[in-house]
């Protein structure tokens, strides 16, 4: 009866599983993407209604063809890109069901980008243009083909993630975690394409190990600091990845710790001397040596309180792998490291608060910004709070899986409008709402996308009782 019970339950999540995959996603999902870019593509939000008398007040009649730069081109193909993307995936997810919903995901950009650019004539710090318009629509089919055709090959990397994750958990997360810190080390990714600029930048790296790094005017005067310690405490995360990954594969303890030290010091000198071809960051040689640190107190760390011990009950349940105590000092370390980066006591005015200067709309500012200065700040606000949102639901598993993200993102929002209040009191500071708005986002594709990394890692049991009937324990 048990095995007819257990198999019961196995077909049942098979079904279930197969049930979400045809449904695909939910209807939500492009709405918001439609929304997030009409919202984009209004700001600032100053629509100068009079502009549209000219045209009999249908400014779509003023649109001409118009050259921009490379990056207006790239962004305008980018931005429309998820829009076919979503409406591809939306419904059944059948071959002949994706394809039939092509038309109506390009119809549907072309009339969201006709809007945005019609309402844009009317902005004036926007250039709206036909040129738009045709570049937003060949976005749009790029996302829907791209939907078309490759959703079974996101299914299968999906399905090999998951695999990897409950057969090998830590080397697989180790894997994730090096390839993500080498991409984001060369993000904007602006390599330099001329000789003079690399002696620009051989020039101004720092080959010394002086501790004093210079910080610009209105940040923190340890702000730097703050940020060089953040990137140290990634690479600290590495090494204790890398040593359970290799004391996962059988190594004894200081066979792990070699390991683990050797391949974190691959990367962070590699990630660091690649910075030397690119135009937006300098090689700073004391970046090395306290990435290489961070590996070895990580793999330290993993060595004495994990692979260390006697048993080997962790490889079987990684959720033991990972003592709550450390989890709660990485939670602390990442809230005190947002807040004090945001924190100046030199400029400190409780009574100079002034909530005119509040920019009440997100994303504002980062629309003054390059688009790899603004992809660059997003990835990052999205990536702290996503980490801190993941560690908090690590350490709440033993809460029910619902109230887990709703404890989570209450946290990680309260983070962020705390950073906004510092500003706020800070005389050089200039709050805006762009920061809770990325945190509630990054909770929701944490929720969303994490859920393997949780299920690798269950609630620990107890130990059954020797006392425990034997019928009981089966």
């Amino acid at each position: 009866m048990t095995e007819i019970a257990g198999g019961a339950r196995v077909a049942a999540r098979d079904l279930t599983a197969l049930d979400e995959r045809a449904r695909g996603l939910s209807l939500g999902w492009p709405i918001a993407l439609t929304a997030a870019v009409l919202y984009g593509s209004l700001l600032p939000f100053d629509i100068d209604w009079t502009a549209y008398q000219a045209s009999n007040g249908f400014g779509l009649f003023e649109l001409t063809l118009r050259e921009g730069p490379r990056e207006d081109i790239l962004t305008n193909i980018l931005v429309y890109t998820p829009i076919g993307l979503a409406f591809v995936l939306c419904g059944g997810t059948g071959t002949l069901a994706r394809w039939s919903r092509v038309p109506f995901a390009v119809l549907v950009g072309v009339v969201v980008s006709l809007v945005a650019e019609t309402l844009q004539a009317g902005i004036a710090g926007r250039v709206a243009s036909w040129t738009d318009v045709a570049l937003n629509t060949l976005g749009t089919i790029t996302g829907a083909v791209l939907g078309a055709t490759l959703y079974g090959a996101r299914h299968g990397a999906t399905r090999w993630a998951r695999r990897e994750l409950s057969e090998r958990p830590f080397t697989t997360m180790a894997s994730i975690l090096t390839f993500g810190l080498f991409l984001y080390n060369l993000v904007p990714f602006d390599f330099i394409t001329d000789t003079a600029g690399l002696h620009t930048s051989f020039g101004r790296a720092r080959w010394d190990l002086t501790a004093v790094r210079p910080s610009d005017f209105g940040n923190a005067p340890y702000g730097l600091m703050i940020g060089q310690l953040g990137g140290a405490a990634w690479f600290a995360a590495l090494g204790y990845l890398l040593a359970l990954a290799a004391g996962e594969s059988g190594q004894d303890r200081f066979s792990a710790a070699g390991s683990a030290i050797k391949h974190g010091f691959i990367l962070a000198s590699l990630a660091e001397f690649m910075q030397l071809f690119t135009a937006s960051h300098r090689f700073d040689l004391a970046v090395i040596v306290l990435r290489t640190l961070a590996v070895i107190f990580g793999a330290w760390c993993a060595v004495f309180l994990v692979v260390g011990r006697g048993d080997s009950s962790w490889r079987q349940r990684p959720g033991l792998a990972i003592p709550t105590v450390l989890l709660l000092l990485l939670a602390v370390f990442q809230v005190l490291a947002r807040l004090l980066s945001s924190f100046d006591p030199t400029l400190w005015s409780v009574e100079g608060v002034d909530l005119a200067h509040v920019r009440w709309v997100p994303f504002e500012r980062l629309w003054h910004w390059p688009m790899a200065k603004a992809v660059s700040d997003i990835l990052s606000v999205l990536l702290t709070y996503g980490t801190l949102a993941l560690t908090l639901a690590i350490i709440l598993r033993r809460v029910r899986a619902g109230l887990v993200w709703v404890i989570a993102g209450a946290v990680v929002t309260l983070v962020a409008l705390g950073v906004e209040v510092l500003q706020c009191c800070s005389v050089s500071g200039t709050p805006d709402l762009t920061g809770p708005a990325l945190a509630v986002i990054a909770v929701i594709g944490s929720s969303s996308l994490c859920r393997p990394i949780l299920a690798a890692f269950p609630v620990p049991l107890p130990a059954p009782s020797r006392s425990t009937p034997d019928a009981v324990i089966r």
